[in-house]
């Protein structure tokens, strides 16, 4: 039975989630009515060069993501991360609307073209700071037990492409090719901002994350004990917390190694979830003449949020989010290959399972590595801004130019088998960097997290000391201790100092 608290929970991370669903809704629907973008807002000369230049217009939102991500990470660590978020919101409806009402080329000229990219560039950049800001909002207020479905339900999310194909047929079947071609390609645009304005106002009642609101109540009274020290000729306490005046900076500095980590193990569910949604389907309409790719599309991205939402519940289950996330990496490594040749000289009528498959394997990576992503910055005071960094520039890097490497390595000698090894190859890089991160650099999470359960100790102001209940993996056994996988323990947390992931002291008691 659902508490209070966890009913707050799912509101809060529902409201957060709701603006990458946007985002992912206005870059399909830009993708898919690109052709009639190209014709209104571009010089007559010919329909593939119009589409073309559309296309372009359409990649421009890719390269400047990475300056989204550290702009309102930068806000999201200074000020909130529900400023961040109200604030990325706002952009994006502004943009989707002004897309929405443009006048065309042939009544403007260049200058409605010039606004049309001014308006993908602010998608672009609210882009860059919404799903970063939603799974750090996400994960700071999911309880420890439930992170791994929390993070997945922030990226399944990328299932709002789905809306935008269903808007396209359902004007298909009203408007027609014609009405779509004079004004109808306006109407996902308007819709788009409607949604954006009703996620706006939910999101302006948005709280800071416990973990957040703690590290700035730590912050401000530090500075306080330290401005009376000073005036009293004493000595600042050193690991008192300070909110950063650049968080970016600070990730550079201490948080580069992981900002690393978090760009090789997003490497594969980029070019997994380009490979398969975006280049797959033109693949086999045009090597294969297959004709339902629509429909096999909406089926693959379904299957995909369901089996990324599963995966993510299944590694708080369990209490692993990386071994979860490592048998969906060497499943799909292995699989890839062969199921790209398959699907290049297979039977049509065995190409959905397979491709089905595939896309239940590459969720069961993406699922619980989301939460792995945020709590590889430790520090919450620049957590938002080393995540937009990191994750953005993946996305510059791999998201776009995924498709035409797949295209291209298609037509060689390789085949279909070449764009399958590309997508092995990214699997090995991010299991390799799982696998020795998690090695070298362990990262405690779900049951037993240490760093979110002491931040949740230290949270309570109330008391001297916090003690917490909790549950503890112990991967291997003292000489003389019990043999049993789970053993129950207490964390006392001590108040003498704010909370500091390098310094704050645990006791853990066994019991």
């Amino acid at each position: 039975m659902a508490t209070p608290a966890s009913s707050l929970i799912v509101r809060r991370v529902l409201v957060a989630s709701a603006g990458n669903l946007l985002e992912w809704y206005d870059f399909a629907v830009f993708g898919i009515f690109a052709e009639e973008i190209g014709e209104a807002f571009f010089p007559k000369s010919n329909p593939h060069t119009a589409l073309l230049e559309s296309f372009t217009v359409f990649a421009i939102a890719f390269l400047v993501r990475p300056i989204g991500g550290v702009l309102f990470g930068h806000i999201g660590d200074r000020y909130g991360r529900e400023r961040a978020l109200l604030l990325t919101i706002v952009l994006m409806a502004s943009a989707t609307l002004i897309i929405g009402i443009l006048p065309t080329y042939d009544s403007f000229g260049v200058a409605c073209t010039i606004l049309l990219v001014l308006c993908r560039l602010m998608q672009g950049l609210a882009a860059g700071g919404e799903l970063p800001g939603a799974l750090v909002y996400a994960i700071e207020s999911a309880s420890p037990r439930h992170v791994g479905f929390f993070g997945a339900l922030v990226q399944a999310t990328a299932s709002g492409s789905l809306l935008a194909s269903v808007v396209r047929s359902v004007l298909h079947a009203t408007l027609g090719d014609k009405g779509i071609a004079r004004w109808g390609w306006r109407v996902p645009f308007l819709l788009g901002s409607l949604i954006a304005t009703a996620t706006g106002f939910l999101r302006r009642n948005m709280r800071s994350t416990p973990a957040f609101a703690s590290y700035q109540r730590k912050a401000a009274s530090a500075s306080a004990v330290n401005g009376t020290s000073s005036t009293a000729g004493g000595v600042a306490s050193p690991a008192a917390p300070q909110v950063q005046r650049l968080p970016l900076a600070q990730t550079l500095l201490h948080d580069l190694p992981a900002v690393l980590r978090i760009g090789g193990a997003s490497a594969m569910g980029m070019v997994g979830f380009y490979a398969l949604f975006i280049w797959a389907p033109n693949f086999l309409r045009e090597s294969r003449g297959f004709s339902l790719t629509a429909e096999l599309n909406v089926l693959g991205m379904l299957t995909w949020a369901v089996a990324a939402v599963s995966s993510g519940a299944l590694a708080d289950r369990v209490g692993s989010l990386p071994n979860v996330a490592l048998f969906g990496m060497l499943s799909t490594g292995l699989l890839a290959p062969i199921a790209f040749v398959f699907i290049e000289h297979g039977p049509m009528e065995l190409l959905p399972l397979i491709l089905e498959v595939l896309v239940v394997c590459h969720a069961m990576y993406v699922g619980p590595i989301q939460a792995w992503l945020v709590l590889s910055l430790r520090s919450v005071g620049n957590r938002y801004s080393g995540l937009g960094l990191a994750y953005n520039l993946c996305a510059a890097v791999l998201a776009g130019s995924t498709p035409l490497v797949a295209t291209f390595l298609s037509g060689s000698a390789l085949g279909a088998a070449g764009a399958g090894l590309y997508l092995s190859c990214a699997a090995l890089v991010s299991g390799l960097t799982v696998y020795f991160s998690e090695k070298y650099y362990p990262i405690k999470v779900g049951v037993g997290c240490s760093a979110i359960i002491a931040e949740d100790a230290s949270r309570s102001d109330a008391t001297e000391h916090s003690t917490l209940h909790v549950e503890f993996s112990s991967p291997v056994p003292e000489v003389g201790e019990e043999t049993s996988a789970t053993r129950v323990g207490v964390v006392r947390h001590e108040k003498r100092q704010p909370f500091d992931a390098k310094s704050d002291e645990l006791e853990l008691a066994t019991t």
